[in-house]
């Protein structure tokens, strides 16, 4: 039996023993994963065009299980989703999206799992005009807050208005 743990198990025990059974298990630590060095190569290869190996592929769908606690497993979730949405190829991009749906079902932020699979849904046409509206919004979000600024309005008044941090 293969066993894989998420990035909060360091270790664990390679058998279990019963006095009619013992099972012993093939384990694989996510925590070991260079996280970081993975998703900065793959992040290069994607900003240099370059297409993904399927290895490549499969690591974007589990390297949210390597984060230690539910809100580092969430960052980079987000951070993945990002990536993935710059994957050229159709088809393949599905198949990430999908792949990290499943992967992170016990801890995904619902609200943002439920971005992901209406994402899936939509026409490239519709994701296009949906990107572009979202882009617009950021930007207006981001010249209110500078003016806000500029008023000299408190930081904590801007960043709960805006939803910005730092």
């Amino acid at each position: 039996m293969i066993v894989i743990y998420t990035g909060d198990v360091q270790r664990a025990e390679a058998s279990f023993e019963t006095k009619c059974l013992t099972l012993s298990m093939e384990q694989v630590f996510i925590s070991k994963l260079p996280e970081e060095e993975i998703y900065q190569s793959i992040k290069s290869e994607l900003e240099n065009n370059e297409t993904l190996s399927d290895t490549e592929l499969m690591q974007l769908i589990v390297l949210p299980l390597a984060g230690k606690g539910k809100e580092a497993k969430q960052q980079i979730i987000e951070n993945v989703i990002t990536l993935t949405k710059q994957i050229k190829d159709e088809t393949k991009q599905v198949f990430v999206l999908s792949g990290v749906l499943v992967t992170t079902d016990k801890f995904i932020d619902e609200k943002y799992a439920d971005n992901i699979r209406r994402y899936l849904s939509m026409t490239k046409v519709a994701r296009l005009y949906e990107e572009e509206k979202l882009e617009a919004i950021n930007e207006h979000t981001v010249r209110m807050a500078e003016s806000l600024i500029k008023d000299e309005v408190d930081l904590l008044a801007i960043m709960r208005a805006t939803g910005f941090s730092k």
